[in-house]
């Protein structure tokens, strides 16, 4: 396979954009590139994982879908002993997220 010769330029204007928060399907798209390559520059900037999501995701309480606070977790794994059902119940997820919770399987880092 022939090795393509670097576009510095493009490349900069690649991180930019991406450092920017814009998508790299999007950054593909303006500047006529195949995605593949969007990602290619980004992984090789340290800006993305292998799929093109910024590798510093929010986690916990900061992740925008979050139900639960730190305190909630606290106080779930505290009351482990009752039905899950009835904690699901009353703080608004589902029994599987419990059981998440209380295994260490979600919200691992807190304590």
């Amino acid at each position: 396979m022939p090795v393509r010769p670097q576009n510095p330029e493009r490349n900069a204007r690649i991180i930019e954009l991406r450092k920017s928060g814009m998508w790299p399907r999007d950054i593909a798209k303006q500047m006529g590139l195949t995605k593949n390559v969007v990602i290619g520059v980004c992984n090789r900037a340290g800006l993305c994982d292998y799929q093109g999501a910024l590798q510093q995701r929010p986690k916990g309480e900061r992740h925008y879908k979050a139900k639960l606070t730190e305190e909630d977790v606290r106080e779930i794994r505290r009351r482990s002993g009752e039905s899950y059902v009835s904690l699901a119940a009353e703080f608004g997820v589902t029994s599987g997220n419990i059981s998440r919770i209380v295994s260490g399987y979600s919200w691992a880092s807190v304590a």
